[in-house]
């Protein structure tokens, strides 16, 4: 390995469907991924320690598999996170209105119906 601190290395996962994934790194750091990939694609598995930019040592691990079912399903974290938060925030919403017909001097109550049941 390198000097401490050369090995500079940054994966940005998708944050949702369709978005890209970056790697962005030295390239002392980008040289130790491409080792490692190649040893994953030699012997099924590769790792190299890199830091983040804030000086934290972390492993990455290469796995190569040979089925689409051994990769698995993506994991969206920050999607996931994302989802739950407004899924909360619209169920709130939902509990927080006033039911119809509540308040008719409110000025979210229901609009009253025409004769042919159009809203007025």
């Amino acid at each position: 390995m390198s000097k401490p601190y050369d090995d500079f290395l940054h994966v940005y996962g998708q944050y949702m469907w369709h978005d890209d994934a970056v790697i962005r790194g030295t390239k002392t750091a980008l040289l130790a991924l491409r080792e490692a990939i190649d040893s994953a694609i030699a012997t099924g598995t590769g790792e190299t320690e890199v830091f983040a930019t804030d000086g934290e040592g972390y492993l990455v691990v290469i796995q190569c598999v040979n089925t689409v079912a051994a990769i698995g399903q993506p994991e969206y974290r920050i999607h996931d996170e994302y989802v739950a938060a407004q899924r909360a925030a619209e169920r709130w919403n939902q509990l927080s209105r006033p039911a119809a017909g509540w308040d008719q001097d409110s000025p979210s109550a229901p609009a009253e119906k025409d004769k042919e049941g159009r809203r007025e």
